[in-house]
């Protein structure tokens, strides 16, 4: 989607966001959906510790059956992986561009 279509997030503290995300593996033995999602928490207007989890299904491997000549088994693992750390939101001075500004509030009319 493109960036303009997106709603900027609220810069303060407080704020969760959470997302979810899907895509495809490939190169190791066939391409494979996959998915997860994250969690993040603003304590601060610049810093934002977040979480992360994907899992990957089953990849395809093979290997030797020993004591038996010229056996394979074949089996899949699948992966779940696990990710934490911070994002620090470093705001530029004196720019017309801040790529997570809010938009202003619209003024409200009552009829």
């Amino acid at each position: 989607m493109p960036a303009m279509a997106q709603n900027a997030p609220i810069l303060r503290p407080g704020v969760t966001e959470v997302g979810g995300f899907i895509g495809a593996s490939y190169g190791i033995d066939k391409t494979r959906v996959m998915g997860g999602g994250n969690l993040v928490y603003s304590l601060t207007k610049t810093f934002m510790p977040f979480a992360e989890a994907s899992y990957f299904p089953g990849i395809g491997r093979s290997q030797a059956i020993v004591g038996i000549a010229g056996a394979t088994e074949t089996f899949s693992v699948p992966l779940i992986d696990f990710n934490a750390g911070f994002h620090l939101r470093i705001p530029i001075p004196k720019s017309q561009f801040t790529p997570w500004r809010a938009p202003s509030p619209q003024p409200t009319r009552t009829l």
